[in-house]
């Protein structure tokens, strides 16, 4: 069925009753079924009659049974002369069809559009030229030129009122309208390219499908992998055969992209960092001769810095290779406190001593051990060592208080490290305080009575 805005016809003075009052087209199949005879599309009458059994103008009732042909009316339509809905003389440049598929000059240009176009196709100046001359106006604007002489007559008018800027040109009955549409330049259809959602006038398609489609096929100019026009860009940004600019500024040279590495290594527009150890300058590679002379003072400084720098850290490194030399030659002096405590914690201030051990000529020590008051069912013990008879030294101690088993470590402190002995100047004491829960003191007392605390005392003597 063809659907034909009233506004294409050529002669629309008048012809209000050619009009559907439904569908506001151009009556298709024109029924009628009341007494007034007013006239609408067959299938616009049954869908009205279907939610109302009355004539959609007057409401006389009536109902399917009653529709009829107008042939009259039918065969009028038939003799009328239709322009193309791209036409410049669709009304006020906005109707269904004609505005919304192309519009055209309104107004004045009326008047300067051939009365021609008016008449049939026979008075118009391309249907006098051969299918010949018609398929190479087409083919010189690059146009389609394959089709019957009808199809090609409707190219060539399309496209000479596309150059005067006059839409389509194409006058004809109004049964052949829907053949025109199919062939007009000035439609517009899909374009053909996968991926491609544009949609592109026919008189355009070629240019569009060849220099400005997206997604038409090309080849990169570098390496010829054929590839999509939008990816083209990317690919050419990591193309192992494109040829590419040397960053560095000032430098001329464009070189394959591959080779690229191996140019910038000897490129003498490239920033190097100085040699001179320390100097912190980038300097283009031509440019390192006469920064070494500008830089001399700097560079001297930078080297006096660094000698400092190094004889501080030999004074050092001195200083620490002495006292590892005394560790070396001045093992120390060990011996374990195997001591057996009898300490009760009711017993406030009570004291016990381990045995004296001499650890050399005039060097004496101990383990002592004091019981402090007890609290919050808290119990707490002193525990340390202590320098009887002696002079300057270094002490480095674990003292530890085991289980009543004698097995299991309960509690510890430590004196000192082996890099760093607590310091004893001549008879001296340290220690700590220990808190013991009721849980714990019963853990830690023996069966009779005593607490075991284990020492293991070092004693330096070169300290």
């Amino acid at each position: 069925m063809v659907l034909v805005d009233p506004q294409l016809l050529v002669e629309r003075d008048g012809r209000d009753d050619l009009v559907c009052g439904v569908c506001n087209l151009v009556l298709q199949q024109p029924n009628m079924g009341c007494p007034e005879g007013h006239s609408f599309c067959q299938e616009c009458y049954l869908s009205s009659l279907a939610s109302e059994k009355a004539c959609p103008t007057c409401h006389h009732p009536t109902d399917e049974t009653r529709l009829m042909r107008n042939r009259p009316l039918e065969n009028l339509i038939a003799k009328q002369q239709v322009r193309c809905a791209h036409s410049h003389h669709s009304a006020n440049g906005d109707n269904t069809l004609g505005g919304a598929l192309g519009g055209g000059v309104l107004g004045a240009m009326d008047e300067l559009y051939p009365s021609a176009l008016k008449r049939s196709r026979q008075n118009s100046s391309a249907s006098v030229l051969s299918t010949v001359e018609l398929q190479q106006e087409l083919s010189i604007q690059g146009l389609p030129a394959a089709g019957g002489r009808e199809l090609l007559l409707t190219r060539v008018e399309s496209l000479r009122g596309a150059k005067q800027g006059l839409g389509c040109g194409w006058v004809g009955a109004i049964h052949e309208f829907e053949a025109h549409r199919d062939a007009c330049l000035w439609e517009v259809d899909t374009c053909g390219h996968e991926g491609c959602e544009m949609l592109v006038p026919r008189r355009e398609a070629t240019s569009h499908a060849t220099t400005a489609c997206l997604f038409r096929t090309t080849n990169c100019g570098f390496c010829q992998e054929e590839l999509i026009f939008w990816k083209l860009e990317e690919h050419q940004r990591s193309c192992p055969a494109a040829l590419v600019r040397c960053p560095n500024e000032g430098c001329p040279a464009i070189i394959p992209r591959p080779k690229l590495y191996q140019h910038r290594a000897q490129c003498v527009r490239e920033k190097v960092p100085c040699p001179w150890q320390g100097c912190r300058m980038h300097v283009v590679r031509e440019g390192i001769k006469s920064h070494m002379v500008d830089a001399a003072a700097n560079h001297l400084q930078l080297a006096r810095d660094k000698m400092t720098e190094q004889h501080e850290t030999l004074q050092a490194m001195e200083i620490t290779l002495a006292d590892l030399q005394k560790r070396v030659l001045s093992p120390p002096l060990t011996t374990v406190f195997d001591w057996a405590a009898a300490l009760h914690p009711c017993a406030e201030g009570a004291q016990a001593f381990s045995p004296t051990h001499v650890f050399g000529p005039g060097l004496e020590g101990r383990v002592a051990g004091t019981t402090q008051a007890t609290s919050e069912g808290q119990n707490t013990l002193w525990i340390g060592f202590e320098i009887t008879n002696g002079f300057r030294c270094g002490v480095f101690a674990r003292l530890r208080v085991l289980d009543g088993s004698d097995h299991s470590v309960m509690k510890e402190i430590k004196l000192g490290s082996t890099e760093k002995p607590q310091l004893f100047e001549g008879q001296s004491s340290w220690g700590e305080e220990l808190k013991f829960s009721e849980d714990e003191w019963r853990g830690a007392l023996r069966i009779d009575g005593t607490v075991r605390i284990r020492a293991i005392v070092h004693i330096y003597l070169d300290f």
